[in-house]
């Protein structure tokens, strides 16, 4: 056999924790007891979609009495400038000043506004007890089941966004040297941005990834800093915390490549 020079690619792969591109815990504002549970666990919600309902009579009787009070300074806001319209004729004859005249009514105004401040912070608090997704995603378990006390502490449940994923993935210290001078010289990279994932049954997802960005720091002790690849999930298939592996096909050119027949171990 005549050994010759040749371009192969040699598959290098990384451990990979994947991750939904969102993924939050959903939390109440505030404290109340749980009404009603709209949602299933797994469900696929969209945006905006009431995921509970909490019950909270502290939180309705504040509306009731700011309503109340904004009433109450509307019509007192009234009797002022009724009182303001009466006594122009005591101005004009410069028995009373304009500024004495005015004073009673801007009070009024003034009071007016706190009350609708009072009030919209009130209808904001209350409207904390309908709790809506933020993002479309899935529902994860439900622990607090209809007539639970839950406090803004309470995990309600957590919705992830699995249209997209993230898979991190640790290189050491020599690959990302290699990585970022090939980089600044402004050569292409092909190999990070045809990532192929190994899931657990050794099968290969369908869809490639490419690499986003890569974390600050080194980690202390393995020397090694992740790299944040992304995949295309239109199936729904890969869920939030799915185990696999990254395999990366680096090419390789000008090498020389040794039967393994013809070699033996010492």
């Amino acid at each position: 056999m005549r050994l010759t020079t040749t371009t192969i690619e040699v598959p290098q792969s990384y451990v990979a924790d994947v991750q939904a591109v969102q993924f939050v815990e959903v939390k109440p504002k505030v404290e109340g007891f749980v009404e009603a549970v709209l949602v299933d666990e797994g469900e696929h919600v969209k945006k905006g979609q009431v995921l509970f309902k909490l019950s909270s009579a502290e939180l309705y009787e504040e509306v009731k009495e700011a309503q109340a009070n904004h009433k109450q300074a509307q019509a007192e806001l009234k009797m002022a400038e009724v009182e303001v319209d009466r006594i122009k004729r005591l101005v004009e004859k410069d028995i009373i000043s304009p500024e004495q005249a005015m004073a009673e009514a801007d009070v009024a105004r003034l009071q007016v506004q706190q009350a609708k401040s009072r009030l919209q912070r009130a209808e904001t608090n209350f409207s904390y007890t309908t709790i809506t997704a933020p993002f479309e995603g899935y529902v994860d378990r439900i622990p607090f089941k209809v007539g639970s006390l839950v406090t803004p502490s309470s995990l309600l449940t957590s919705l992830t966004d699995v249209s997209d994923m993230f898979a991190y993935f640790k290189i050491n210290e020599k690959e990302y040297l290699e990585y970022k001078r090939t980089q600044l010289s402004g050569i292409d990279q092909p190999e990070y941005n045809n990532l192929e994932l190994i899931l657990s049954d050794q099968s290969t997802y369908r869809y490639k990834g490419k690499v986003e960005t890569v974390e600050g720091d080194f980690e202390r002790g393995t020397g090694s800093i992740a790299f944040r690849a992304r995949f295309a999930n239109p199936e729904r298939l890969l869920r939030h915390g799915v185990s696999g592996k990254i395999r990366m096909l680096t090419k390789m050119e000008n090498v020389v490549l040794v039967p393994q027949q013809s070699t033996f171990e010492i």
